[in-house]
């Protein structure tokens, strides 16, 4: 005999009022100094990845340039920035808009734990990699085998 799985169709309502507060929750999850880490506008998405020698920022912006783009680091800040403009020629307008133009603006507070002389930047194929190297105290000692006399 074999079980097959059976979920009955619902018919599911659209939630009107719940989307906000989540919108609102995770828009303002990380916060430096009671403000929100973006301003309205542009959002660039941003993965944040830790290893024992440093942390690493990755943000998607695609279709943009070096250029386009401001890194700086202001007290224990890292401020990201950028704008791109995007004008249409005389007579033309936008049937459908998807690729985002304007401004943004993400901040991180920094661990204690960055040495904030050695922060590098790539940016490549649409994605900015910014690696936050660690200080030397901060970084875990490697796993060793101990002899047993």
């Amino acid at each position: 005999m074999t079980l097959v799985s059976y979920r009955p169709r619902v018919k599911r309502r659209r939630p009107t009022f719940v989307n906000p507060l989540f919108d609102q929750f995770f828009n303002d999850l990380v916060k430096v100094n009671g403000k929100s880490t973006h301003k309205a506008g542009l959002r660039a998405p941003v993965n944040v990845v830790t290893s024992n020698d440093n942390y690493r920022l990755e943000l998607s912006l695609p279709g943009w340039t070096k250029a386009d783009i401001n890194l700086k680091v202001e007290e224990d800040t890292l401020k990201i920035s950028g704008e791109k403009n995007r004008t249409l020629a005389e007579g033309e307008k936008f049937l459908r808009r998807e690729l985002n133009f304007g401004k943004f603006e993400r901040s991180f507070q920094l661990p204690e734990d960055v040495d904030q002389e050695q922060i590098s930047a790539e940016f490549q194929n649409g994605v900015l990699k910014v690696v936050l190297a660690k200080k030397e105290e901060a970084k875990t000692p490697a796993p060793r085998t101990i002899d047993i006399q």
